[in-house]
């Protein structure tokens, strides 16, 4: 239930709801022909008609059997070729939410291919762009950069700017000072500590000789 309630308010989660994908449908849709495919000349929809829908609809639809989802073509064998010769070289920009929609039809078709593809993509883009990040240019070198990410991409690679920022503020204000510092007075007072055992069981010693 948290996981849904942090999904419902999350920006990127609502808007690929609205992403178009393919859909065939297994029954014939009576009076809803142009609302679900505009193109469509007849008020019905009949059975095997293929349509795009809102990712939202379509999940819907699917989870109840009234269609089959596809895959966008954008997570098809040619792009999976590309994945596999350099996720780097990948232009993503056209698809501003291309894991989250990935995964959600990758979970709706149970297509544990695509899914695999979707995080090898993520883990190879994401390491380069956290690494880039962490000295990342700004203004017009920044939009260059930000330029050729979508936008599940900019999210993450702003998180690492502003972690590498807040970072670089904590050793400015003597944050690495104080870590130290109360680093060896730990180490002190754990040597200290060691003394003070050491002494009261030779102490403890001492007396049981003297008995």
């Amino acid at each position: 239930m948290a996981e849904l309630h942090e999904r419902y308010f999350d920006p990127i989660s609502l808007l690929s709801e609205d992403a178009m994908v393919p859909c065939e449908f297994h029954h014939a849709i009576r009076h809803l022909g142009r609302v679900l495919e505009p193109t469509s000349t007849s008020e019905d929809l009949r059975k095997d008609t293929r349509a795009e829908l809102p990712l939202w609809l379509a999940k819907s639809l699917t989870e109840r059997g009234i269609t089959r989802m596809d895959a966008p073509a954008v997570y098809g064998e040619w792009m999976q070729r590309q994945v596999d010769a350099g996720a780097n070289t990948v232009s993503l920009k056209q698809t501003p939410y291309f894991y989250t929609v990935g995964m959600q039809c990758a979970a709706t078709r149970g297509d544990s291919s695509v899914a695999g593809f979707l995080r090898k993509a993520f883990a190879e883009r994401s390491a380069k762009l956290l690494t880039g990040s962490l000295k990342a240019p700004d203004g017009a070198a920044l939009a260059a950069v930000t330029s050729k990410l979508n936008e599940e991409e900019k999210r993450l690679y702003e998180a690492g700017r502003q972690g590498a920022a807040a970072q670089e503020q904590w050793w400015a204000a003597g944050g690495h000072t104080a870590l130290l510092l109360n680093s060896n007075a730990a180490n002190k007072a754990g040597v200290c500590g060691v003394k003070r055992r050491r002494t009261t069981t030779e102490a403890a010693g001492d007396k049981e000789n003297l008995v």
